[in-house]
């Protein structure tokens, strides 16, 4: 099934704002334990860092074709193993 450019463009909006809100509710859980104060807007902007260090680029290298070329497997086809004859010969 292909999707939309209309619902890839919802999809992929709301994996950001999902993985910008594990984010900071990971960081207000974690930097408590290790006696690390932050103030709360610091957690928002430590967040809108890592989502846009770790998402975007990401994406770009894990979909590249050199990727690709290199054994990468970018389709699920190309991860397939091969078929072999088992005829008798």
């Amino acid at each position: 099934m292909k999707l939309s450019q209309t619902m890839s463009l919802a999809e992929a909006v709301t994996n950001v704002v999902v993985g910008y809100g594990a984010a900071v509710l990971a960081q207000l859980a974690v930097c408590p334990l290790f006696g690390i104060a932050v103030a709360f807007g610091d957690h928002l902007l430590i967040g809108a860092a890592f989502t846009a260090l770790c998402g975007a680029p990401h994406k770009r290298w894990s979909r590249s074709p050199e990727r690709s070329r290199s054994g990468g497997c970018s389709r699920r086809s190309a991860c397939a193993a091969p078929e072999h004859d088992t005829a008798a010969p």
